[in-house]
């Protein structure tokens, strides 16, 4: 894939970007598992002493935790490889453009870094409407 096109681009990126989002929520449902568990035992989720902290780790490794975050986390590295090698392409068609765009909004809002949702909002709706104008343009191409 080292010379694909945006399109062969963004299609591997959407795969990958699917991946991504399972095992987020495959992360979080762990976490949340993890810390019922801990709840059971009597054993706090706040920054205390080590012992706690050091047996809140071991339920998490016991549930899978560990694993499934670093899978997780390799994805979101192979992602972001994605997305550099996606924005340092021109982009000439409106589609191509689409997947421009797609590749930096994952980039910009997957950290949960931006607070403003309004522009969060925005963002996403504009979104929606290039990849609307662009289907339209690949189906009159067809």
């Amino acid at each position: 894939m080292p010379g694909a096109d945006l399109p062969t681009l963004g299609r591997s990126f959407a795969r990958l970007r699917a991946r991504w989002a399972r095992q987020g929520l495959r992360v979080r449902q762990l976490t949340a598992e993890a810390d019922k568990i801990a709840k059971a035992r009597g054993i706090r989720h706040l920054p205390g002493p080590r012992r706690q902290t050091a047996a809140l780790e071991v339920i998490r490794d016991e549930v899978g935790y560990h694993s499934a975050w670093a899978k997780w986390s390799a994805t979101a590295d192979e992602l972001a490889n994605l997305v550099a090698r996606i924005l340092s392409r021109l982009a000439r068609t409106v589609p191509e453009l689409a997947v421009k765009f797609d590749a930096l909004l994952w980039l910009l809002l997957s950290d949960g870094a931006v607070v403003d949702h309004e522009s969060e909002l925005q963002a996403r709706r504009f979104g929606r409407e290039l990849r609307r104008m662009a289907s339209a343009q690949s189906n009159s191409a067809s």
